[in-house]
């Protein structure tokens, strides 16, 4: 149990967080010790990558956009055929996008100051009005690009796609995804648990309580059912409490 607490705290979030750097981290378990306890533990991540071989706003689909951006990789050295990737490869298409949602924001204020007379050239950090002529043009920009549907909410986060994703013999499987705008879960019936139960998972906390989180999903096929219908069926039944004893 103390395991999850300990990796939590040291910040380790590659698919081989829990075999490296153990001696270094002063972690006296074993990486196979390291292996059982992560098997079958869920993972929830906002999906990178555009889910559909769809033509984005820049012209490209999401596969053009990855074998270009492979290609200018080798040319700069990297072996990308052995895994040899630069860090922050998997946030590319979310760097790429970003880049046109400021482009297409500055645009659309452009066009708003144009009536008033008035220019983003014009712009400086005390300036409140231009500032929020800004901020609503990027909070009403939506497109396609290659990390998905780019849109943002009212507090200015990303909206995408969430992954969720579980360690099946010692590698990462996806189970589905959830759309937050749509509020569509889409579930792929991957799921597996030791002992061929759901289990109850339980570690400690920093003041060495115990924390027991109970999950349980049924088998019962949901693929792209809205969220709130599954709910009435009770097809999903996450444990919205966390009990500390």
């Amino acid at each position: 149990q103390f395991i999850f607490c300990r990796l939590c705290y040291k910040g380790w979030y590659e698919d081989n967080w829990y075999e490296v750097n153990l001696g270094n981290e002063g972690i006296t378990c074993t990486v196979e010790q390291m292996r059982m306890a992560a098997e079958g533990h869920l993972t929830t991540e906002a999906l990178m990558w555009n889910q559909n071989n769809q033509t984005t706003i820049s012209g490209m689909t999401a596969e053009e956009f990855r074998l270009r951006l492979n290609h200018a990789l080798i040319e700069e050295g990297y072996d990308i055929n052995h895994d040899r990737y630069p860090e922050g490869y998997q946030e590319a298409p979310l760097a790429y996008d970003a880049v046109w949602s400021v482009a297409l924001a500055f645009n659309k204020t452009m066009e708003r100051l144009k009536r008033r007379n008035k220019s983003l050239k014009e712009f400086t950090y005390n300036d409140k009005d231009i500032a929020d002529e800004i901020y609503a043009a990027m909070n009403s920009t939506q497109f396609l690009g290659v990390s998905g549907v780019v849109a943002f909410s009212s507090q200015g986060d990303r909206i995408a796609l969430t992954q969720i994703e579980q360690m099946i013999n010692g590698r990462y499987e996806k189970l589905g995804y959830y759309d937050t705008q749509l509020d569509n879960l889409t579930w792929l019936n991957m799921e597996q648990w030791i002992g061929g139960k759901v289990s109850k998972l339980r570690f400690k906390g920093p003041s060495n309580k115990i924390i027991r989180v109970p999950v349980s999903i049924s088998n019962t096929q949901r693929k792209r059912l809205p969220l709130n219908r599954q709910k009435r069926k009770k097809q999903l039944n996450f444990s919205q409490l966390i009990k500390v004893q």
